[in-house]
């Protein structure tokens, strides 16, 4: 994979804790061009991850959505070796999609 392909992660959890989103690339850095997250079944606290290092997090309520993009300019940019991480604060449903390429490879 190279930074000119883009790819498409879906979120689809409900557990409690943190989830893997995107897989840490044996070589290489992910650098994430959009996020998009609607939580349903009850209000929810979203921790992005680094690996183990919080990037950001925030409450959203019932229904809510949120989205991150920043596809021409300054994407999120995480260590090499390092995966994506959601941490969910609470066991309601949360969906969206990651696009993402990994630099480096």
């Amino acid at each position: 994979m190279n930074s000119d392909r883009k790819v498409l992660a879906r979120i689809n959890t409900a557990t409690v804790g943190d989830n893997t989103i995107i897989d840490a690339p044996s070589i290489g850095h992910i650098e994430i061009d959009h996020i998009s997250v609607l939580v349903s079944g009850g209000a929810n606290n979203l921790t992005f991850k680094n690996g183990a290092t919080t990037l950001f997090n925030f409450d959203l309520v019932n229904d809510a959505g949120w989205a991150f993009d920043n596809s021409f300019k300054n994407p999120i940019e995480l260590s090499e070796a390092t995966a994506f991480v959601l941490n969910l604060g609470s066991a309601t449903q949360v969906d969206g999609l990651v696009l993402f390429r990994v630099v480096g490879q």
